[in-house]
Protein backbone atom coordinates (compact mmCIF):
# COMPACT_ATOMS: atom_id res chain seq x y z
CA UNK A 1 0.00 0.00 0.00
CA UNK A 2 1.13 3.86 -0.18
CA UNK A 3 0.95 4.23 3.15
CA UNK A 4 1.64 1.70 6.39
CA UNK A 5 -0.81 3.56 8.98
CA UNK A 6 0.20 2.95 12.28
CA UNK A 7 -2.12 1.53 14.34
CA UNK A 8 -2.40 1.93 18.57
CA UNK A 9 -2.02 -1.51 20.04
CA UNK A 10 -4.74 -0.40 22.63
CA UNK A 11 -6.85 1.18 19.93
CA UNK A 12 -10.93 0.84 21.43
CA UNK A 13 -13.21 -1.32 19.76
CA UNK A 14 -15.45 1.52 18.97
CA UNK A 15 -13.06 2.03 15.89
CA UNK A 16 -10.48 5.18 15.49
CA UNK A 17 -10.34 8.21 16.82
CA UNK A 18 -8.61 11.24 15.99
CA UNK A 19 -6.86 14.48 17.52
CA UNK A 20 -5.36 17.09 15.25
CA UNK A 21 -2.47 19.59 16.03
CA UNK A 22 -0.82 22.09 13.87
CA UNK A 23 -1.45 24.27 10.51
CA UNK A 24 -3.60 21.98 8.79
CA UNK A 25 -3.89 22.56 5.06
CA UNK A 26 -7.86 22.07 5.39
CA UNK A 27 -9.98 23.44 7.89
CA UNK A 28 -10.56 21.48 11.21
CA UNK A 29 -14.40 21.26 10.84
CA UNK A 30 -13.52 19.73 7.17
CA UNK A 31 -11.71 17.18 8.50
CA UNK A 32 -14.21 16.31 11.73
CA UNK A 33 -17.34 16.17 8.98
CA UNK A 34 -15.48 13.90 6.52
CA UNK A 35 -14.14 11.49 10.06
CA UNK A 36 -17.73 11.40 11.55
CA UNK A 37 -19.37 11.12 8.09
CA UNK A 38 -17.21 7.88 7.77
CA UNK A 39 -18.42 6.38 10.89
CA UNK A 40 -15.13 7.54 13.06
CA UNK A 41 -14.90 10.20 16.02
CA UNK A 42 -13.01 13.40 16.73
CA UNK A 43 -11.52 14.38 19.94
CA UNK A 44 -10.34 17.83 21.11
CA UNK A 45 -7.95 16.44 23.66
CA UNK A 46 -5.83 13.03 23.97
CA UNK A 47 -8.31 11.23 25.83
CA UNK A 48 -7.77 7.50 26.27
CA UNK A 49 -10.44 6.74 22.99
CA UNK A 50 -7.87 8.60 20.87
CA UNK A 51 -6.22 6.17 18.49
CA UNK A 52 -4.42 8.50 16.02
CA UNK A 53 -3.01 12.44 16.58
CA UNK A 54 -2.82 14.01 12.70
CA UNK A 55 -0.14 16.54 12.47
CA UNK A 56 0.02 19.25 10.48
CA UNK A 57 2.42 21.98 10.06
CA UNK A 58 5.12 23.01 12.94
CA UNK A 59 2.55 20.29 14.79
CA UNK A 60 6.25 18.88 15.97
CA UNK A 61 6.80 22.41 17.97
CA UNK A 62 2.87 21.47 20.18
CA UNK A 63 2.15 20.12 23.21
CA UNK A 64 0.02 17.15 22.19
CA UNK A 65 2.34 16.18 19.67
CA UNK A 66 5.25 15.53 22.67
CA UNK A 67 1.96 13.68 24.20
CA UNK A 68 1.02 11.65 21.81
CA UNK A 69 4.81 10.51 22.14
CA UNK A 70 4.64 9.63 25.81
CA UNK A 71 1.81 7.93 25.54
CA UNK A 72 2.56 5.86 21.76
CA UNK A 73 -0.34 7.47 20.38
CA UNK A 74 0.51 6.81 16.48
CA UNK A 75 1.03 10.03 14.82
CA UNK A 76 -0.05 10.73 11.01
CA UNK A 77 -0.10 13.52 8.60
CA UNK A 78 -3.27 14.46 6.21
CA UNK A 79 -2.20 12.21 3.59
CA UNK A 80 -1.98 9.12 5.77
CA UNK A 81 -5.59 10.39 6.91
CA UNK A 82 -7.02 10.81 3.76
CA UNK A 83 -5.75 7.36 2.29
CA UNK A 84 -7.35 5.76 5.72
CA UNK A 85 -10.87 7.71 4.65
CA UNK A 86 -10.05 6.14 1.26
CA UNK A 87 -9.47 2.89 1.70
CA UNK A 88 -10.80 1.48 5.18
CA UNK A 89 -14.37 0.21 5.68
CA UNK A 90 -16.62 2.63 7.27
CA UNK A 91 -17.80 2.29 10.71
CA UNK A 92 -21.40 2.62 12.20
CA UNK A 93 -22.32 6.06 11.30
CA UNK A 94 -22.19 8.49 14.12
CA UNK A 95 -25.77 10.66 14.81
CA UNK A 96 -26.48 12.74 11.52
CA UNK A 97 -24.66 15.91 11.42
CA UNK A 98 -27.03 19.12 11.80
CA UNK A 99 -25.11 21.58 11.95
CA UNK A 100 -25.24 24.49 14.24
CA UNK A 101 -26.31 27.44 12.42
CA UNK A 102 -25.03 29.91 15.02
CA UNK A 103 -21.52 28.22 15.80
CA UNK A 104 -21.21 26.79 12.17
CA UNK A 105 -19.47 23.22 13.41
CA UNK A 106 -20.71 19.82 12.17
CA UNK A 107 -22.24 17.63 15.15
CA UNK A 108 -18.71 15.23 15.67
CA UNK A 109 -17.97 13.68 19.13
CA UNK A 110 -15.79 16.21 20.54
CA UNK A 111 -14.44 15.23 24.03
CA UNK A 112 -14.38 18.54 26.65
CA UNK A 113 -11.09 19.57 28.11
CA UNK A 114 -10.44 18.58 31.65
CA UNK A 115 -10.87 21.89 33.50
CA UNK A 116 -10.87 23.38 36.97
CA UNK A 117 -14.11 24.61 37.62
CA UNK A 118 -14.97 27.06 40.36
CA UNK A 119 -17.37 26.51 43.31
CA UNK A 120 -19.63 29.22 45.44
CA UNK A 121 -17.95 29.92 48.78
CA UNK A 122 -20.70 30.34 51.47
CA UNK A 123 -20.19 32.74 54.61
CA UNK A 124 -21.09 29.88 57.09
CA UNK A 125 -18.78 27.10 55.10
CA UNK A 126 -16.36 26.01 57.95
CA UNK A 127 -13.43 25.44 55.31
CA UNK A 128 -10.63 28.19 56.64
CA UNK A 129 -9.45 30.17 53.38
CA UNK A 130 -6.70 32.24 55.04
CA UNK A 131 -3.96 32.52 52.62
CA UNK A 132 -5.81 31.31 49.91
CA UNK A 133 -5.68 33.41 46.06
CA UNK A 134 -8.28 35.56 44.72
CA UNK A 135 -9.16 36.95 41.27
CA UNK A 136 -11.77 38.66 39.38
CA UNK A 137 -14.35 36.05 38.04
CA UNK A 138 -14.83 37.37 34.58
CA UNK A 139 -17.86 36.95 32.49
CA UNK A 140 -16.08 35.10 29.38
CA UNK A 141 -16.19 32.01 27.84
CA UNK A 142 -13.78 29.51 28.79
CA UNK A 143 -11.03 28.77 26.62
CA UNK A 144 -8.26 26.17 26.95
CA UNK A 145 -5.50 26.30 24.52
CA UNK A 146 -3.84 23.17 23.56
CA UNK A 147 -0.83 24.33 21.60
CA UNK A 148 -3.16 24.61 18.50
CA UNK A 149 -6.36 24.94 19.67
CA UNK A 150 -8.64 26.87 21.92
CA UNK A 151 -11.14 24.75 22.77
CA UNK A 152 -14.46 25.37 24.50
CA UNK A 153 -15.79 23.38 27.75
CA UNK A 154 -18.02 21.29 25.59
CA UNK A 155 -15.06 20.14 23.74
CA UNK A 156 -15.99 22.40 20.32
CA UNK A 157 -13.21 24.52 18.43
CA UNK A 158 -13.43 28.32 18.24
CA UNK A 159 -12.43 29.58 15.04
CA UNK A 160 -10.29 32.81 15.81
CA UNK A 161 -8.65 34.05 12.94
CA UNK A 162 -4.79 33.46 12.64
CA UNK A 163 -3.20 36.28 13.79
CA UNK A 164 -5.23 36.25 17.21
CA UNK A 165 -4.05 32.61 17.46
CA UNK A 166 0.25 33.70 16.10
CA UNK A 167 0.66 34.99 20.00
CA UNK A 168 -0.17 31.99 21.62
CA UNK A 169 2.58 29.48 22.88
CA UNK A 170 2.97 26.08 21.14
CA UNK A 171 4.72 24.86 23.80
CA UNK A 172 2.05 25.60 26.40
CA UNK A 173 -1.56 24.40 27.48
CA UNK A 174 -3.64 27.70 28.90
CA UNK A 175 -6.51 27.97 30.63
CA UNK A 176 -8.11 31.12 30.41
CA UNK A 177 -11.47 32.88 28.96
CA UNK A 178 -12.39 34.90 26.10
CA UNK A 179 -13.30 38.37 27.36
CA UNK A 180 -14.57 41.38 25.81
CA UNK A 181 -14.97 43.45 28.64
CA UNK A 182 -17.73 43.47 31.56
CA UNK A 183 -21.52 43.44 30.93
CA UNK A 184 -20.39 41.95 27.35
CA UNK A 185 -20.88 38.82 27.63
CA UNK A 186 -23.17 38.16 24.97
CA UNK A 187 -21.00 40.43 22.56
CA UNK A 188 -18.23 38.04 23.54
CA UNK A 189 -20.93 35.32 22.92
CA UNK A 190 -21.68 36.35 19.46
CA UNK A 191 -17.95 36.81 18.29
CA UNK A 192 -16.13 33.72 19.72
CA UNK A 193 -19.30 31.13 18.78
CA UNK A 194 -19.64 32.38 14.80
CA UNK A 195 -17.40 31.39 12.28
CA UNK A 196 -16.23 33.96 10.51
CA UNK A 197 -16.27 36.66 12.73
CA UNK A 198 -13.09 38.81 11.54
CA UNK A 199 -11.91 41.47 12.77
CA UNK A 200 -14.54 41.30 15.87
CA UNK A 201 -12.02 38.86 17.35
CA UNK A 202 -9.84 42.63 18.07
CA UNK A 203 -13.16 43.37 20.62
CA UNK A 204 -12.00 40.22 23.08
CA UNK A 205 -8.56 39.22 24.68
CA UNK A 206 -7.90 35.89 26.31
CA UNK A 207 -7.26 36.58 29.40
CA UNK A 208 -4.84 33.51 31.22
CA UNK A 209 -5.12 31.92 34.93
CA UNK A 210 -3.50 29.28 34.90
CA UNK A 211 -1.30 26.65 32.70
CA UNK A 212 -2.33 23.25 33.60
CA UNK A 213 0.47 21.68 31.63
CA UNK A 214 3.64 22.97 33.65
CA UNK A 215 4.78 20.18 36.47
CA UNK A 216 4.83 22.60 39.12
CA UNK A 217 2.75 24.31 41.93
CA UNK A 218 0.01 27.09 41.54
CA UNK A 219 2.47 30.09 42.46
CA UNK A 220 5.45 28.69 40.12
CA UNK A 221 2.97 28.44 37.17
CA UNK A 222 2.10 32.21 37.76
CA UNK A 223 5.79 33.06 37.58
CA UNK A 224 6.21 31.14 34.98
CA UNK A 225 3.52 33.24 32.89
CA UNK A 226 4.29 36.45 34.13
CA UNK A 227 7.97 35.67 33.00
CA UNK A 228 6.43 34.57 29.40
CA UNK A 229 3.99 37.51 29.15
CA UNK A 230 6.66 39.82 30.22
CA UNK A 231 9.27 38.93 27.42
CA UNK A 232 6.36 39.47 25.00
CA UNK A 233 6.20 36.05 23.76
CA UNK A 234 2.38 36.84 24.27
CA UNK A 235 1.55 39.72 22.76
CA UNK A 236 -0.89 42.19 24.52
CA UNK A 237 -3.19 44.09 24.09
CA UNK A 238 -5.15 40.42 23.26
CA UNK A 239 -3.53 38.26 25.66
CA UNK A 240 -2.94 39.10 29.51
CA UNK A 241 -2.48 37.42 32.76
CA UNK A 242 -5.77 37.64 35.29
CA UNK A 243 -3.17 38.80 37.93
CA UNK A 244 -4.33 37.72 41.48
Amino acid sequence: PLYETPQRPDSNAGGPCFCFTGKLSRPRAWWAEAVSRHGWAVAGTLTAKVTHVVCGANGERTVMHRQALEKEIPIIDEAQLQHMLDTEPPGEPLAPDTPNTEIGEPTVEFAPPQLLLAKAYKADDSQDIAGWWMSEKLDGLRAYWDGTNLIARSGNYFTPPDWFLAALPADLCLDGELWAGRNRFREAQSIARTQDSGDRWRELQYVVFDAPSLDMGFEQRMDELRRRLGEGRLAPPHVRLLEM
